[in-house]
């Protein structure tokens, strides 16, 4: 009957199906508090030691691109035209303002015969190199990730003492074309 017994937060009474009636009203503040403590036990396992870490670049805001440096040379000869700063704002392939915004350009015809269409798009790289030695942590907050066709947005870190791709890359974010789900 119902209350004739008191309801015990035990979520195996789910997979039995056997929870008293007003499991999920009476137990709901017990298991977020459940799964806000495992989260913060595994946090603190994550975090380990952060003693001798210092920030040593920030990009943010209005001077977010003030980082970087807009590469123009096309090595991987994809559908893609790599701009200048300039011409990146002019096409609205990049913005700033509270928060820095990348997004895909527009199109740009053939400058040449046999040459296809082109994106608009924008290859930054920082002004700064880490030594790996020492250590890297990268941090990026992302509102929104854009894909489709012909759109590829990546996160690399590049070696610095050797041009790509003789020097290799690590892949910390990089969506392939239509795959939105699969990094």
């Amino acid at each position: 009957s119902r209350g004739a017994r008191p309801c015990q937060c035990n979520a195996a009474c789910l997979e039995y199906r056997n929870c008293c009636w007003d499991h999920a009203q009476v137990c709901k503040a017990h298991y977020q508090m459940q799964a806000q403590a495992r989260f913060e036990e595994r946090h603190a396992q994550c975090t380990g030691n952060t003693q001798g870490f210092r920030l040593a670049m920030k990009a943010e805001g209005a001077s977010f691109f003030d980082q970087f440096v807009f590469v123009e040379a096309d090595e991987v000869h994809g559908a893609h035209q790599f701009t200048s700063r300039g011409e990146a704002q002019r096409q609205g392939v990049i913005s700033t303002g509270d928060v820095a915004q990348l997004k895909f350009g527009g199109i740009r015809n053939p400058s040449f015969n046999g040459e296809a269409k082109k994106r608009y798009a924008v290859n930054l790289h920082t002004k700064k190199a880490w030594d790996p030695d020492n250590g890297f942590l990268a941090v990026m907050h992302y509102k929104k990730i854009p894909f489709g066709c012909g759109i590829w947005p990546s996160f690399w870190a590049l070696n610095s003492d050797k041009v790509w791709p003789g020097g290799g890359e690590l892949d910390i974010m990089e969506y392939a074309s239509h795959s939105a789900n699969k990094v």
